[in-house]
Order: C-alpha cells, then structure tokens, then sequence
C-alpha cells in the first residue's frame, strides 16, 4: 500500500495504472507516428512527445470516467471489455483534433479501427493479467486485530468491503469473542497473554490495536518487541480512517484532537488556498459567460421567477452569508412546508432545474461566492442555518466542520451521499473532518477529478 495525504492506495491501482500509462504511450506514439510527419520539421517533431502525454492523460481519464480503476468492483470478462471499449472510444473522440493535426489531412483515418481493436483487447486482457502479477509481486499483509471495541468492529467491515487492499484479516486477539458475530469469515484466537506467540505463529505483518483498550490492559511490551521485529502497529482507528477516508464521530477523543495538529487550521495553507481558489473562481467565471447566458435563457423560458435566487449558509467559524446559485425549483417551493431536504424525484423541482443539478451547473454562480471569500472552491459543503442547528444538537463535533471555508465541492461531496438525513449528514461529516484533519494538494486534486466524474455522469444527483 501506497500512503497519500494519510490515505491508503492499493499498490495494484497503481501497478494497473502504469501499465495503462505504458501501453497508452505506445499507442498513441504509433498512432501519431503514422501520419505524415516532415522529418525536416523541426517544430512538428518537438511537439510529439507533447501530443503523447496529451492523448495519455485523456485515455487514463476515459479510464477512470467509465470505472476501470474501480478495484473494489468485480467486473465480468463481457463487462470489463465493454467498459473498455466505451472509454477507448470516448478518448479516441476526444482525441480527433490531435488525430488530424498529426495526420496533416485525411492519412490513417482507416487505420484507427485496426489499433482502436488492438487496444480495447489488449486493455481488457492484462487487466485480468494484473490480478495474478498483483498477488506475486504485492503480496497481501497479513493483519492481526487486537481488542474488541467498536474501532474494531468498524476496522472489520472496512477490510472486507476494501478487497483491493494489501491487507488480510489473519484474526482477532481478544477476551470478548462474544461480541463478534457469528459469521466472521477469520479465526478468533487467544488472549492478550498470548499475543507474541500468537503473532510470531500466524506470520502478522501488521497489528490493529482498539485503542479503546485500557492502558493497564494494554500489552505495551509486546507491542513494542512486535514493533522491532518488523511489525506494523497501528492504532485501529487510525488504520479506519486512512482506508475509508473518513473519522468516525463516535469514536472521536476531544483530548486527542486538542492536543493534536490535525484540527489547527493553519494560517500558511489557508491563505495559499484562498489565493488558488479566487484565482480559479476568476477564471472560471471569465470561460463559463457563454453557459451563464445559456442557462439563464432556458430557466426564463422554463418557469416563472428570477433566474438567480439567494439562500442563507453557514459558514466559516459559524457566521451566516448568502450564497447564489442558479433557480432550479419553483418559487414557492418552501411556502407550505418551511426548510426541507431535497429528496429523489422532488416534485418541487423544474424541468431545467432537474438538468442543472444533475450537471451540477446550479453550482456555477457560487464562484462570486468565492471571489468575495465566503467560500473557497474546495471544503465542506455550506448548510443552511435550520439544519445545522438541528444536526448540531444530534451529532457529535459537528461544528468541527466550520473551523475552514466551505466549499463549493469537497471530500465528503464526492465520496458520500446526498446527505438528506441525520444518518446521512453524520456520514459526510465524518468524511469533513478527514477533509480538516489531511488537507493537501494531493487531496484537493483528487477531489477535483472525482468532481468532474460526478458532472459528467450525473450520480447522487437530487
């Protein structure tokens, strides 16, 4: 496993993924190469590796656009060719502009069809491949849980939900085997005595201790020999949190976070964050004028009312703004019922209003919240007054979420729900706080990427 802004990758994405960079480069440089290049023009072969790296980088988007990076996924032979053949083609499609200015005219156009074949068979084949070099090469740690508490229980579901993960549950060394049910697919063995032996005989690599153990309980020599040996020790919860990307309320310790780093904005990051994001929004705003006229035409000719409406949010540190996006409902749409979750099928909602939320384009105006720093581009998403006062009474720490500016598209956007329930708003939370706790340009441009799958495909859409 690969760590990255204190989330684990599996080392087999990214093996899959640089394959997928190698074959790419291939293909795209055969592609290019045959069309009718004039050797004695300089500028033309200058730009070849540009026009690789160009097509590359579409195509390993195309990937993860149509879930060919989805590990955790099982695909069928049928399916993972199909998938393939969709996001080949859809790079291709892309990629016709650069097709013909490396062709210099119509050479080649029928060739495509024969490397277009090669690639999607190909594509299809060694991701079957990577599977067997995976557990050859990178072969699965295995993981011995120590405890019982909650923070293991959750460790449980993680592991055996995250199967493309370098990790195997070996067992549990615990007193309370009682807790745990029936159908655990891994062997309860021993008790805290016993755990050297214990390890040393099932070959652990890694230990997961409950951090809900008591100091006195604790076997903090054992641990500690374990740890020299070549062992892993991880707190159970920690290892959760880097796995699933998120901080389970529940089990969150004040005193850990007061003392810690992780909930401390810092003022460096802050101000950098803030300078990208007015300087994004900015451009933004210039590029998307042709979008906001479009848009503003069909929600006048859709419905009756303002085109714009403005809302009240909470944001950074708990103070109140207004935030403006494009009308996607009717105008009365609160009148009879007051303040209310957006749900599935809202009758509530217009025929365009429907298409721009699916897009997210009612998101666009909020950029003016960012250029006037109410917002940044990324960070929790902003909730309206009522329902935080709600939610702040029924879960825990959920003010923790406005110690950083809120966002137009952040971490729990794209990783959760909707978040129209209490279960579903602690849920996004969970993954704000991880957002609070590990911020990074690597996070953000994971979000980023993720954003622009969520547009393109229209998912959790409402």
């Amino acid at each position: 496993m690969v760590k990255v802004s204190n989330l684990y990758v599996p080392s087999r994405l990214l093996l899959v993924a640089g394959i997928d960079i190698v074959v790419a480069s291939m293909a795209s440089f055969v592609l290019l190469r045959a069309g009718q290049w004039e050797a004695q023009n300089i500028q033309q072969g200058a730009l070849l590796p540009l026009g690789v790296a160009l097509s590359v980088g579409v195509y390993l988007f195309c990937f993860y656009l149509f879930g060919l990076y989805d590990l955790d996924v099982s695909y069928s032979v049928q399916q993972t060719l199909i998938r393939s053949l969709k996001a080949v083609s859809t790079g291709i499609l892309l990629l016709i502009p650069v097709w013909y200015w490396a062709h210099a005219g119509d050479r080649g156009v029928v060739d495509i069809d024969i490397y277009l074949l090669i690639f999607i068979v190909l594509l299809g084949c060694y991701r079957y491949g990577t599977g067997w070099l995976h557990n050859h090469i990178f072969p699965k740690q295995r993981v011995l849980l120590v405890g019982s508490g909650p923070g293991i229980q959750l460790l449980i579901g993680a592991l055996e939900e995250r199967k493309s993960l370098d990790l195997r549950l070996g067992g549990i060394v615990s007193s309370k085997a009682k807790e745990f049910s029936s159908n655990i697919s891994f062997a309860i063995c021993g008790t805290l005595a016993d755990l050297s032996t214990i390890a040393a005989s099932y070959g652990v690599d890694r230990v997961a201790v409950c951090s809900e153990l008591h100091s006195a309980s604790l076997p903090a020599a054992d641990l500690l020999d374990l740890r020299r040996s070549g062992v892993h020790i991880d707190d159970a919860v920690a290892l959760y949190e880097r796995i699933t990307g998120r901080i389970p309320v529940k089990l969150i310790r004040a005193a850990q976070m007061s003392f810690g780093k992780g909930f401390a904005p810092s003022h460096v990051w802050g101000v950098i964050s803030r300078a990208l994001s007015a300087l994004a929004a900015a451009v933004a705003l210039i590029l998307t004028v042709p979008i906001f006229l479009a848009v503003s035409l069909l929600i006048k000719m859709d419905s009756q009312g303002t085109v714009f409406y403005m809302q009240e949010r909470v944001g950074l540190n708990g103070k109140v703004f207004l935030t403006i996006k494009f009308r996607s409902m009717r105008t009365d749409a609160e009148t009879l019922t007051g303040p209310v979750w957006a749900s599935d099928h809202d009758p509530r909602v217009t025929r365009v209003g429907r298409i721009l939320r699916t897009l997210r384009l009612d998101e666009l105006p909020q950029l003016w919240n960012v250029l006037r720093g109410d917002m940044n581009l990324i960070g929790p998403r902003p909730e309206r007054p009522h329902f935080v006062s709600a939610l702040k009474q029924q879960i825990p720490y959920y003010d923790l979420r406005h110690c950083i500016p809120p966002g137009i598209t952040g971490w729990a956007q794209v990783s959760a729900g909707y978040g129209a329930t209490v279960e579903e708003s602690e849920q996004k939370l969970e993954y704000d706080l991880f957002y609070v706790k590990n911020r990074s340009i690597c996070l953000d441009a994971a979000i980023v990427v993720k954003t622009i799958r969520i547009m393109i495909s229209g998912k959790g859409a409402r």
